[in-house]
């Protein structure tokens, strides 16, 4: 397997990290589907009393067992624990809290032992019982766990895996063909950077230390420390953990056209300038924002004439529009969310916020917007209304008839369901462009912290937004 592929392999770079892979999804199986026939068998033989991730390696385990169970690390470095019914997911060893460095409760005091989650809703009803989980944890665990949504559908809890948009596991190891890699994997080329002409090309050379790339980061105003002897994920790794999310987001486009111009200097014999690598990585982040996932359009049935619009309209006689946006606060490790409610007449009737604590994707928090306001609607007793958001892909899984168990699933069923006694509610995509009023709403979410949702008031900087739509 690990041979050259002109020799009849597989050409893999690490067997064992590919054997741990492949081990782990078999780990994930056993953890997501306990009633299949191997996971009923495991099951009774190691962890009749827990589940695959708390399974202990047992007395006389077998081959296949002790390969299977080396998994579990793992599999811990990115599950979490999706709150569906709250009553299979133990507070204190399972990974639960939306929260990117320590997903575990931080306290662990003697009233939570074996206790599940279910224990701190309210006696009435799936919410939150804010003064227990307020007088039970710190205050950055009662942050995060207020902010957690629940579902008033959901029967059961499930597992999720942070790293996947899915949040389903998945085994893949993707490696740039630079020219190193390239002999490593028994290709006949040079190992000298064809750009530089000067150094064996590896990932951290052609997109960090060669001189072209550095003079492109010095011109782009990037200070982060590089370290010669380290490697190219650690130094990413380090700017996605210190960095802000402009800082990310241009980094991210600055490699992407630096590779693009290596590969136009080895296929086209074309050399590329420095100016000419920011600009196209400047217009490329710019396309990217305004495209809004625009190489997901195509699976979107465009079958109505509202959807993708890039400039905000006014509704139809006696409809009402509700625009929508999510906001991630990164350094407060919070989300929100704002809502502006106007007119057919373009007037604006009302403004909402909601901030809380966790850290979740957009589509998530976008998601959570839209259920708060079908709840808004119903409160106010709105009967025909447009809704608008700049995410697609809550529109796509809104109009879909696919089931999903993780947090973002859970949230659209919710929200399909409550469509279902509002007929005249109507859901559209629309460019970040066409959503400005709520952009700005949502962006001020931070101001408005408390695990709760807010009346926003109608500012100076909302009324010019406004009357430049009207």
């Amino acid at each position: 397997m690990i041979a050259a592929k002109s020799d009849g392999g597989l050409c893999f770079r690490s067997l064992h990290d590919f054997n741990l892979a492949m081990l782990a999804k078999q780990g994930w199986r056993l953890l997501c589907n306990p009633d299949s026939l191997a996971g009923k068998i495991y099951k009774a033989r190691y962890y009749p009393q827990s589940d695959f991730i708390s399974a202990d390696f047992g007395n006389n385990p077998s081959f296949v067992w002790r390969s299977i169970w080396s998994s579990q690390e793992l599999l811990r470095s990115g599950i979490r624990r999706t709150i569906g019914s709250g009553t299979n997911v133990n507070i204190l060893n399972h990974p639960w809290l939306p929260n990117l460095k320590n997903p575990y409760v931080s306290m662990h005091h003697p009233g939570l032992v074996n206790k599940y989650v279910d224990s701190l809703f309210l006696t009435e009803t799936r919410a939150w019982d804010v003064d227990i989980v307020r007088d039970m944890f710190t205050a950055s665990d009662a942050a995060a766990i207020l902010g957690i949504p629940l579902s008033q559908n959901a029967n059961c809890d499930s597992w999720s895996w942070m790293y996947e948009n899915t949040e389903e596991f998945s085994a893949a190891a993707n490696t740039l063909p630079t020219c190193v890699n390239l002999v490593i994997k028994h290709v006949e080329v040079a190992m000298v950077c064809p750009v530089c002409t000067s150094q064996p090309e590896t990932t951290s050379h052609a997109l960090i230390f060669c001189n072209f790339a550095l003079a492109c980061w010095r011109k782009v105003g990037v200070s982060f420390v590089f370290d010669p002897g380290g490697h190219f994920r650690s130094w990413l790794e380090l700017i996605f953990t210190t960095a802000t999310a402009e800082q990310v987001s241009t980094v991210a486009m600055v490699c992407w056209t630096l590779w693009k111009a290596r590969s136009n200097t080895v296929w086209k014999g074309k050399n590329t300038s420095v100016l000419n690598v920011i600009v196209s990585a400047t217009v490329a982040l710019d396309h990217w924002r305004k495209a809004q996932d625009k190489n997901s359009l195509s699976s979107l049935c465009f079958s109505n004439k509202d959807d993708g619009a890039e400039r905000w309209t006014k509704s139809d006689m006696d409809i009402i529009k509700l625009n929508v946006d999510a906001a991630i606060l990164e350094r407060e490790e919070q989300y929100g969310f704002g809502i502006v409610a106007r007119d057919h007449f373009g007037s604006c009737l009302e403004a909402r916020t909601g901030s809380f604590g966790g850290v979740y994707p957009a589509a998530v928090i976008e998601a959570l917007g839209i259920k708060e306001a079908l709840s808004w609607i119903k409160a106010k007793n709105w009967s025909h209304v447009v809704i608008e958001t700049d995410i697609l892909v809550v529109v796509q899984a809104v109009r879909s008839s696919q089931t999903l168990g993780s947090t973002f699933g859970l949230i659209i069923q919710d929200y399909r369901l409550a469509l279902l006694s509002l007929p005249n509610v109507h859901l559209y995509f629309v460019k970040r462009s066409a959503n400005r009023a709520a952009h700005y709403v949502a962006r001020q979410s931070r101001f408005y912290a408390g695990c709760s949702v807010s009346e926003f008031p109608i500012t100076s900087e909302l009324q010019d937004i406004l009357y430049s739509e009207s």
